[in-house]
């Protein structure tokens, strides 16, 4: 499903409508709280759950396990009711308890037991700008992978579609700001990675960088 789809069915505005809609709206004080990026970066992740289940098959499907970093334990209520939604809407075949909602600051013993890989770990946008990291804006939102392509970088959104030309400095900018994991393929002689949308060196043992979906 693409991400138009899903948020035709949701009955949402696509986001960059959305942002540009509220920024319009706003012309003095911009409320950064209503530009919806925890709810796109909730149906990528719903999307990508279905991705790495198919991908992985029967025998392996129970390893696809997700983590989504948030800012405290009423935040994760919170998106984990959100996400109920996206399923209740999106109905796909998937099983949202393989997504664990894990606040930034929680010990590592919640998640200790868990291998997680790097294109299954998720993280609102509010933990990144407690950590100094600015919110990607418009079209740079979107981005979920980024290739070369000779003497630059393309940025592709979910649905492979062109976003933008980067810099080498501009993608590890990207990588480091996005929401959602990023695949990156330095070259096309080069095997792509993943990218976790967030580390925290106590755990990072618990997380395995790896290509999208793939064990």
């Amino acid at each position: 499903m693409k991400l138009a789809e899903a948020y035709q069915r949701l009955q949402l505005v696509p986001p960059l409508e959305h942002e540009r809609n509220v920024m319009e709206a706003c012309e003095s004080t911009l409320d950064l709280r209503r530009l919806g990026t925890s709810v796109r970066t909730l149906v990528e992740l719903y999307l990508d759950l279905e991705l790495a289940l198919k991908s992985l098959g029967f025998a392996n499907a129970h390893k696809a396990k997700f983590l989504m970093v948030c800012l405290s334990p009423g935040q994760a209520e919170y998106l984990r009711h959100e996400l109920h939604h996206i399923h209740a809407f999106l109905d796909l075949d998937v099983d949202i308890a393989q997504v664990r909602f894990f606040p930034h600051e929680a010990s590592e013993n919640l998640v200790r037991q868990h291998r997680y890989y790097t294109w299954g770990v998720f993280c609102d946008h509010a933990v990144k700008e407690l950590s100094g990291q600015e919110r990607t804006f418009g079209p740079y939102g979107l981005v979920r992978s980024i290739k070369r392509d000779g003497d630059h970088y393309v940025a592709l959104d979910r649905d492979h579609r062109r976003v933008c030309h980067l810099t080498k400095k501009g993608v590890f900018s990207l990588i480091a700001e996005s929401t959602c994991p990023i695949h990156f393929r330095p070259s096309p002689s080069t095997a792509p990675t993943t990218f976790a949308a967030w580390s925290r060196p106590d755990l990072d043992t618990l997380v395995r960088m790896t290509r999208a979906y793939e064990l």
